[in-house]
């Protein structure tokens, strides 16, 4: 009897490590076809140095309207906002970003495609056109918000 215990804790050891390594390969396969996904379809970005900037931010909240889905998800303090002179960026810090496609919180808002601002207390509902015609909203809550709300606002650009 103790041999057939030894024997079936030997097998349930085995079968416990090669769990453990499949799940493993699993999610570094998984991380790694995410990055790949995410280089090849998501949004580009130029570079800071090539742009001017007149509000940035890190580390904001926000959600998208997009979906049922994206509405309940979001971003808790993992979002970057960076206003330029034409455009403003919504993105996820790293490793966020790469996971988080599905959450539809990847935007290079053109400023004149915004076409309504609402601003609840810290809370932005940002409304906007997308070259497809296709009408956005996204909810964005700043640490900042009356410097990100004249970033926006600034020139008459609503």
């Amino acid at each position: 009897m103790l041999r057939m215990l030894a024997q079936f804790d030997l097998w349930l050891l085995t079968v416990y490590v090669l769990l453990f390594v499949f799940l493993a390969a699993a999610t570094i396969v998984g991380i790694v076809y995410q990055s790949w996904k995410h280089r090849r379809d998501g949004v580009k970005f130029p570079k800071r140095e090539m742009v001017n900037i007149r509000y940035q931010e890190r580390w904001a909240s926000g959600n998208s309207h997009k979906t049922f889905f994206t509405r309940l998800g979001g971003a808790n303090n993992c979002l970057n906002l960076v206003v330029t002179d034409d455009e403003l960026w919504v993105r996820l810090t790293f490793p966020f970003n790469v996971f988080a496609m599905p959450l539809d919180l990847t935007h290079r808002i053109p400023l004149e495609s915004i076409t309504d601002l609402q601003r609840k207390k810290r809370v932005m509902l940002i409304t906007y056109t997308r070259a497809d015609g296709e009408s956005r909203t996204i909810s964005v809550v700043s640490h900042h918000p009356e410097q990100f709300w004249a970033a926006l606002t600034d020139a008459d650009r609503v």
